[in-house]
């Protein structure tokens, strides 16, 4: 995690904070659904977990 480049964890961070301004927007079910969509994959998970520590800080 660390090796990678500056560039592309930032757009990861993005991408993040997307789906997530995505999901305040959804209704609860469907919100629910995508939870668990990404927490079933590798990437998803550490994405959230990238975004949670980030809404933690602010």
């Amino acid at each position: 995690m660390a090796s990678a480049p500056r560039r592309a964890r930032t757009y990861r961070v993005r991408l993040a904070l997307d789906r997530i301004q995505q999901m305040e927007t959804q209704p609860e079910s469907l919100r629910q659904g995508l939870r668990e969509t990404a927490e079933s994959k590798a990437v998803g998970r550490s994405v959230c977990h990238s975004a949670r520590r980030l809404l933690k800080a602010w």
